[in-house]
């Protein structure tokens, strides 16, 4: 199951989004999703093995699913 959500940054979050996307060589979207997963992992919500949230490890647990 996927969920799509709006999300409304202030200009600045944006651009520091943006930023950090160009450095690590992602979109901003799969950079965002990279930092909710790292998170959520971090904090004891998923499951480590679930992957760092890269592209490839989003992509193969959602074809599990």
């Amino acid at each position: 199951m996927v969920f799509k959500i709006m999300l409304t940054l202030s200009e600045i979050e944006a651009d520091g989004l943006a930023r950090l996307a160009t450095r690590e060589v992602r979109s901003p979207r799969e950079q965002l999703r990279f930092l909710l997963r790292r998170e959520l992992i971090q904090t004891g919500i998923l499951p480590p093995e679930l992957g760092s949230g890269s592209v490839a490890d989003f992509s193969h647990t959602t074809e599990e699913q």
